[in-house]
């Protein structure tokens, strides 16, 4: 079964005001990860619940991910600025 892409409100709103070039690097990065999500967390974090979640980079931005198995759901929490 495929994976399926959610988005947060937020993240949204986010991607809504990037330049286009900004938004097809972060697209093709979303399609990349629903092909194989698991080996796209360089790091990972822990939410309020415990809950593990993945952080990639993709160009300046840091993407938080819940690889959400059972449901079979990508869920893209959080795209903010990478540090460098």
């Amino acid at each position: 079964m495929k994976y399926r892409l959610l988005l947060d409100l937020e993240v949204y709103d986010f991607l809504a005001a990037l330049k286009r070039a900004e938004r097809a690097l972060l697209r093709k990065r979303f399609d990349e990860m629903l092909a194989s999500p698991s080996q796209w967390a360089e790091f990972a974090e822990r939410d309020a619940t415990g809950r593990r979640l993945g952080v990639t980079i993709c160009g300046r931005f840091a993407i938080t991910f819940w690889d959400d198995f059972a449901d079979r759901h990508i869920k893209i929490l959080r795209i903010v600025l990478a540090d460098r």
